[in-house]
């Protein structure tokens, strides 16, 4: 098994308090960067290693900060707060923090607060601790749509029946189906196509995606076109009737990083949601 040497999640906090500082967005915070594994020399000119270096410029004035990260199996210790104070006595003007994926135990966090330490727990999500209210009320974390598309019946292809006794000819045109007419002078019935459509599928019992056939005679019918009528003994249409088109669609966030600010006693999440990076305050 290989040794965990920490670098993994000093750059995991690197990223993701990037991140986080990005998407705040603070008006009066200019040229943020934090950079890893950055060594300074103390007043006796002893070279000093810290893993991540924040520098930020504050309404005109550099700001500076370094973040200690332990990424251990149990809560930091008091000893790592002690370290670090003394390590940071000859860099009086830059902050310190701490930063952890687990706890600190209860001295390190007193110890930290009277020497001006900020501690942060910067881990991975819980699904259950962090999704769910103060009183141990579940919030919701996802949500899943269905979306139901309603098809209507479309005519595909419309033929009259003419008496040949006539001698018309059947008409063959392309048409808008809201100015084909057909009609039927002994009752009065006149529906242009589109309307058609809807009398025909309040008939239709099913779907059907293959081409069905609906007939129709008329004892004193017309085809209508532009005002141009034509008798008609009847007609026919092809038509087809798709079911309804389902979609299910889950939105659910894509949990980036959790961060406890454990002194202020607050909590925000660093999630991307339809594509978008945001955080949350939970």
């Amino acid at each position: 098994m290989g040794t965990n040497t920490g670098i993994d999640y000093e750059l995991f906090v690197q990223r993701v308090y990037s991140a986080l500082l990005q998407i705040k967005d603070i008006p009066h915070h200019r040229n943020i960067k934090i950079q890893h594994n950055v060594k300074m020399n103390d007043a006796g000119g002893i070279e000093r290693q810290f893993d991540l270096y924040w520098e930020r410029e504050e309404f005109g004035t550099v700001k500076r900060a370094v973040i200690e990260c332990k990424d251990y199996q149990n809560g930091v210790s008091i000893d790592r707060v002690d370290a670090l104070i003394g390590k940071m006595v000859d860099f009086q003007n830059i902050t310190p923090v701490l930063a952890t994926s687990v706890k600190y135990q209860s001295g390190a966090i007193e110890k930290a607060r009277r020497h001006g330490i900020e501690l942060i727990v910067i881990r991975d999500e819980d699904m259950v601790k962090d999704w769910q209210d103060s009183d141990g009320t579940p919030l919701i974390r996802s949500i899943i749509g269905r979306i139901i598309c309603i098809n209507s019946l479309r005519i595909i292809r419309f033929s009259a029946t003419i008496d040949k006794s006539l001698g018309i000819s059947a008409r063959k045109f392309e048409f808008r189906n809201d100015l084909l007419y057909v009609g039927d002078n002994s009752t009065g019935w006149r529906v242009n196509i589109l309307q058609l459509q809807k009398e025909i599928e309040a008939t239709v019992k099913e779907y059907n995606v293959q081409p069905s056939t609906y007939e129709k005679p008329l004892v004193d019918g017309y085809e209508e076109y532009e005002g141009k009528r034509i008798p008609i003994k009847g007609f026919s249409v092809q038509y087809i009737y798709p079911p309804p088109y389902i979609m299910t669609q889950k939105i659910e966030p894509e949990v980036l990083a959790v961060f406890e600010y454990v002194l202020q006693g607050q909590k925000e999440i660093l999630m991307k949601l339809c594509g978008k990076t945001i955080v949350k305050e939970l």
